[in-house]
């Protein structure tokens, strides 16, 4: 009569694992999900940088100034420009656009352009040196 109660007993310990390993389950592709949705912010975010450099070099080209900020496709960018001012420049005289500040970072013949692009959350950079 001792016995009745062990296969309930094992019934329920049986589930509690079964129940532990699907919440592990569970857990992980929800993780892997956010992972995936972080990484096609991640390149939207870059396509935004991408067009803030394109569309900051047209307007260096046309106008010789640039806006420092835009949106595009639900993102937006930051665009910063720099030129080479000391000793280590290879351009005494560089040629740079509004507005551009000078710095000892940017070793570049004329400019260095740094754009930020943000979407969602999730910036990423690119820079060019010109």
């Amino acid at each position: 009569m001792k016995e009745k109660g062990v296969s309930l007993l094992l019934s329920i310990f049986l589930l509690t694992i079964l129940l532990g390993i699907s919440l592990g389950i569970s857990h992980f592709a929800s993780r892997q999900i956010q992972m995936l949705r972080e990484t096609g912010y991640s390149v939207n975010a870059f396509y935004a940088a991408d067009s803030g450099i394109e569309r900051a070099l047209k307007e260096i080209i046309q106008n010789n100034s640039f806006s420092p900020s835009g949106s595009v496709n639900g993102g937006s960018y930051n665009v910063y420009c720099e030129y080479c001012q000391g000793a280590n420049c290879p351009n005494s005289t560089p040629s740079y656009p509004n507005p551009c500040s000078p710095s000892s970072n940017c070793r570049a013949f004329n400019f260095c352009l740094k754009v930020i692009g943000r979407y969602s959350g999730v910036a990423r950079a690119i820079q060019i040196d010109y």
